[in-house]
């Protein structure tokens, strides 16, 4: 978990997708601060992790 330098709230880990890169990042719900961006490679991703999490939030 990464905690916001300005607020103090936990951040939250994001992934962008879009035709020629893949990267993930943490962005502040409240302040909307991001981390530094890190491509993900193909091997790393893995639908079955991320369609589990977004259900387990509902």
């Amino acid at each position: 978990m990464v905690i916001c330098k300005n607020c103090y709230v936990p951040m939250v880990e994001v992934m962008s997708f879009s035709r020629d890169k893949h990267e993930k990042y943490c962005r502040c719900p409240k302040c909307r601060g991001e981390t530094k961006r890190c491509k993900i490679r193909k091997e790393d991703l893995s639908f079955g992790e991320v369609l589990n999490k977004t259900y387990k939030r509902k």
